[in-house]
């Protein structure tokens, strides 16, 4: 009998698994090569890590497919064929390999050898029926985990940033994480408070705070050993916030406590939301969120690499487009310049064209007035449950437009409905809708110009609507016209024919 080198597979998709464990695996095989007379000469023992994945991308078993540890054996043997993978494509691929590669497969317990005819086909039709358990695996998890969301409980997976599962009588919760909780408040805090998404997201990366991705590998290993159990899941690996993450935070409706599907709000057969978590935020803050989202999609809030302190405040006077910051270093001197990309206009010194619009719109124009500020008023009465209502009716109707199944427009005109009865109800009742109004903050513009920084006064600009549109022409004479929108106009006692402008040599 000639002694082959033996590499022994081992796989479990989850520690939790109730099939045979890997001390069990490990046992059998041993026992198989023992008695052929084999040696073995190593392991590979993949832990969460799922059949339908191919045998190539396994953590441990991949590298032994690969040079040069693919010389080290001769048969590679499994307790059965699944712990090698599922699907007939994976399977059949594997089959290859090893034919072409000279190497041997063995699944010990079902007495398979793919260096026989017989073994590759029946191993085949195998692999074709693991495929179709694996399928129906799936199938049968999504049907679990939509009954479970229906149900207000929580599916599994990773949740929401400022949320944690907790088990409950009624099955798996979501309860608000004091770890995080605090990180998301001051999140929403600085959104509110005017703070551009970049600079927050700068200011967690600064922090040292674990992206929601780390985050929730870190929390589960925390959980792990805590329940004196190893931890197989992946390690945190330094993700870094990103400016998608935070606007991801910033519209969930999982804030509120909401079931939320890709996006979509899980509700019942009256229409209403389902719950599965404790709310953050209440509906008028919420609201205030979203208002504020809106208003920067509308406005001119701008990202750019070198962003000059005119920034969506200086425009080209011939077409209204933007005018760019740039910079230039010239034997160890910078120097700024403001640029268009529409070719109307040379290019502007930053430094001169900052300096009139100091002079221009704080020391001519605003400087004695006072900043105003836009508040949120939220809404009175029934109000935020009657908007709630109508989104609702809104993304119901959506759905109901694109609904393939009889079942399904069934569902959906049960619950709108239902929602349409609410709406008659909740529309009988007094209300004052949740609002954005100016109010004045008893600084002047003068004042609050000397206390902030150059982001800071970039914000006060932009956020009275002014513009500020310049041209310099092939002479370098440069013309400058401050531009004001009609309600600061009216709050001023401006009139509309009014302007306000200068022009000159380049200085």
């Amino acid at each position: 009998m000639t002694v082959q080198r033996v590499l022994g597979r081992v796989r479990l998709s989850r520690l939790t698994d109730e099939s045979t464990s890997v001390e069990r695996q490990r046992e059998i095989i041993e026992g198989w090569a023992k008695l052929h007379g084999h040696t073995i000469i190593g392991w590979a023992t993949d832990l969460d890590f799922s059949r339908s994945n191919r045998p190539f991308d396994a953590p441990e078993f991949g590298p032994w497919l690969q040079e040069p540890k693919m010389h080290e054996w001769d048969i590679v043997a499994g307790w059965r064929l699944d712990r090698f993978g599922a699907g007939s494509i994976n399977m059949n691929e594997l089959f290859g390999w090893c034919q072409r590669n000279g190497k041997t497969l063995v699944s010990v317990t079902e007495s398979l050898d793919l260096s026989t005819w017989t073994g590759r086909l029946v191993a085949s039709i195998i692999a074709g029926v693991a495929e179709g358990e694996v399928e129906a695996d799936r199938e049968r998890a999504l049907g679990s985990r939509s009954k479970l969301r229906k149900l207000g409980r929580w599916p599994g997976g990773q949740p929401p940033y400022w949320l944690r599962p907790v088990k409950t009588e009624d099955g798996w919760k979501l309860h608000l994480d004091p770890e995080t909780v605090p990180i998301t408040r001051q999140i929403i805090t600085d959104f509110l408070n005017k703070k551009p998404i970049e600079t927050i997201v700068q200011k967690l990366n600064d922090e040292g705070h674990p992206s929601p991705r780390d985050w929730h590998r870190i929390r589960s290993q925390k959980a792990a050993e805590a329940a004196n159990k190893p931890y197989t899941g992946k390690p945190p690996e330094g993700f870094k916030w990103q400016w998608q993450t935070v606007a991801l935070i910033l519209k969930s409706q999982a804030l509120l406590g909401y079931v939320e599907h890709r996006g979509v709000i899980e509700r019942d057969d009256k229409g209403l939301p389902i719950q599965n978590a404790e709310a953050l935020l209440t509906p008028a803050e919420f609201d205030q969120i979203q208002a504020e989202l809106a208003r920067r999609k509308e406005g001119r809030f701008h990202r750019e690499k070198n962003a000059g302190p005119l920034l969506g405040i200086a425009v080209c006077l011939v077409c209204g487009r933007n005018l760019h910051h740039k910079t230039q270093r010239t034997r160890g001197h910078v120097y700024r310049y403001y640029t268009t990309r529409c070719k109307h206009s040379r290019e502007i010194r930053a430094e001169d064209l900052e300096a009139v619009t100091a002079q221009m719109v704080i020391g001519v124009i605003l400087g004695g007035f006072a900043v105003h500020r836009r508040e949120f008023i939220p809404a009175e009465d029934h109000t935020a449950e009657l908007e709630a209502a109508v989104r609702g009716l809104e993304e119901l109707a959506q759905m109901a437009g694109t609904a393939q199944s009889e079942t399904a427009r069934e569902t959906l005109q049960r619950q709108m409905s239902a929602l349409d009865a609410r709406i008659a109800e909740l529309e009988a009742l007094p209300s004052r809708p949740a609002r954005t109004e100016l109010r004045p903050t008893g600084v002047t513009y003068a004042e609050e110009w000397e206390r902030l920084d150059e982001e800071g006064r970039r914000e006060l600009l932009l956020n009275t609507g002014i513009q500020v549109a310049a041209n310099k022409n092939r002479e370098g004479r440069i013309r400058i016209e401050v531009i004001l929108p009609d309600d600061l106009r009216e709050r001023m006692g401006i009139p509309a024919d009014q302007p306000y402008g200068l022009s000159g040599g380049d200085s």
